[in-house]
């Protein structure tokens, strides 16, 4: 299999800087061809599907299913929906579960699943666990993301339990060309406060050591791209 990252990245730089300061974007993380193809692949290949909560449960539903919705019916959804997000956690952007489709064989032929092949292969594992410092990182929990305007992810530290020890965040960016004021903005907080925003750019990952307060801002109605993601949580269950 292809070694998919860039063979000119730093890695002990990004390690250092992760030691300083538990979370770093690190630009050019793929090799140039890859990065374009795995834009293309989620700007026309991916079967999005919508992602949200109800209550304590997270659900999904295709384009498809929105379409038979009645304009009340849509009206109950968003209303259901911002009632969660003013009391408690919420998100709403599309998602595709990688980890699922290709255990499941779905979609037959998707470059994510590639992807999926090579995030779990040593040649990932190694950079990962030589960028962290964590020799117990043995495998790697992918899902794709596609924000739109009214696009949001509420406050959250992506901590689990030992049942799904993740110990680190990567979000790799695919998206071209996307504007600070649109939105979709990573932040790191602390205490109530921002302490750091952080713009997608193309073809960096942002990498956060766990637990650690994130979010990301609202997309505004007038973005006129989607902002595409790979999260990949590292874990060492």
């Amino acid at each position: 299999m292809e070694n998919m990252l860039n063979p000119n990245l730093n890695w002990d730089l990004i390690r250092d800087k992760l030691v300083s300061h538990n979370h770093y974007v690190a630009p050019n993380i793929f090799k140039a061809d890859i990065a374009e193809k795995l834009a293309g692949c989620m700007q026309s290949k991916v079967p999005w599907r919508i992602a949200f909560r109800q209550g304590e449960k997270d659900v999904t539903a295709s384009p498809q299913e929105l379409r038979k919705w009645t304009a009340e019916q849509n009206a109950d959804f968003h209303k259901s929906l911002i009632g969660q997000a003013q009391k408690e956690y919420q998100y709403y952007y599309n998602r595709y579960p990688m980890i699922d489709a290709y255990i499941k064989g779905q979609d037959k032929g998707l470059y994510l699943h590639e992807v999926t092949d090579f995030l779990n292969g040593e040649d990932f594992l190694n950079f990962a666990r030589h960028i962290t410092g964590d020799s117990e990182i043995h495998k790697s929990e992918p899902h794709a993301a596609c924000y739109i305007p009214g696009n949001f992810l509420k406050l959250h530290n992506d901590f689990r339990t030992r049942e799904t020890d993740r110990r680190y965040a990567l979000v790799f960016n695919l998206t071209k060309n996307w504007v600070s004021d649109w939105g979709g903005l990573l932040q790191l907080v602390d205490d109530n406060k921002v302490i750091e925003t952080i713009v997608p750019t193309f073809n960096s990952v942002s990498i956060l050591r766990l637990p650690q307060l994130h979010q990301v801002s609202y997309v505004a109605p007038y973005a006129t791209e989607s902002r595409f993601t790979l999260t990949v949580w590292l874990r060492a269950d």
